[in-house]
């Protein structure tokens, strides 16, 4: 199976630890495609070889005029591509990548050794968290879309087919500046999360593959934990714990579920939620 990801010179070290523990845990073979995304030198490549004999590396300006030929008809893609790194996780790697595409994030530690990561049949999957890490309004994507939105969607680790993957829906997409004027970092994964609305997905259990913004808790169901945001630094606390469990514990199995659609009475429901959060942050900083 190829699996690829996206890095970058500053998550180099974590990349390498979460990424060799993909390699050790998967009892099916990988063939690790790694996209740099223009900040890596040569040392930094020498190093990623020494760490995974085994990996391909696609160098983001080996790949630039061919990915450019591909988007000559998309400006607002052409235009993306010059504004956030993550355009290579959307764009870029999709472009290069010939059919259906396995993609997993380079802060994504194992824990447990796993037959496979994917499920046997060709549905798409993708991550699970708890938050609607979406880019703009809820109730405007879920009125202006015109796709079906799933309910949590993380990009982390997923299977997207290459049949599903629409470059003009892209392009329609970026050119709606309220559906993410809120976070536009978050562009890629709304945008990815859409697409993945054309079809019935499954998720990750969460319990098995943990998507967390606080906690990183290894239990006896864990398989695999997404390290998000500022949880980064813990990979490498984890690193040793991570290495010991995947050789000693038996091999195991992802669970998957029927991925759920983001309706306007969970979005209220999820808007409030974090209305809650923010007022509570607002009234603790006023008493500090």
């Amino acid at each position: 199976m190829i699996l690829r990801t996206l890095i970058c010179k500053r998550d180099l070290l974590n990349g390498c630890i979460c990424l060799k523990s993909v390699v050790a845990a998967s009892q099916e073979k990988i063939r690790l495609v790694i996209h740099e995304d223009g900040s890596l030198d040569e040392r930094d490549v020498e190093f990623l070889f020494s760490q995974i004999p085994q990996m391909e590396i696609v160098r983001r300006r080996e790949s630039e005029e061919a990915v450019k030929e591909k988007l000559q008809k998309h400006p607002k893609c052409l235009a993306y591509r010059e504004q956030h790194p993550l355009s290579n996780k959307l764009l870029d790697i999709p472009l290069l990548n010939e059919a259906t595409l396995n993609f997993i994030d380079s802060d994504i530690l194992f824990f447990r050794r796993i037959v496979r990561i994917f499920p046997e049949n060709l549905c798409p999957v993708f991550s699970k968290e708890d938050d609607q890490g979406y880019s703009g309004p809820l109730l405007k994507i879920i009125s202006k879309s015109q796709n079906r939105l799933p309910s949590g969607c993380n990009t982390g680790l997923f299977r997207l087919p290459q049949t599903i993957y629409d470059l003009d829906y892209i392009e329609w997409f970026l050119s709606q500046e309220d559906l993410w004027q809120i976070a536009p970092a978050l562009k890629e994964q709304t945008c990815f999360a859409l697409l993945f609305g054309h079809e019935g997905c499954k998720i990750f259990s969460p319990s098995n593959l943990r998507c967390t913004h606080k906690k990183a808790v290894v239990t006896e169901a864990t398989i695999a934990i997404h390290f998000i945001a500022g949880l980064k630094e813990k990979i490498r606390v984890l690193a040793d714990q991570s290495s010991e469990s995947i050789q000693s514990n038996p091999i195991t199995t992802f669970r998957y579920l029927n991925a759920r659609e983001l309706t306007v009475a969970s979005a209220i429901k999820s808007n409030a939620a974090l209305a809650i959060k923010r007022e509570i942050k607002r009234t603790i900083k006023k008493r500090h």
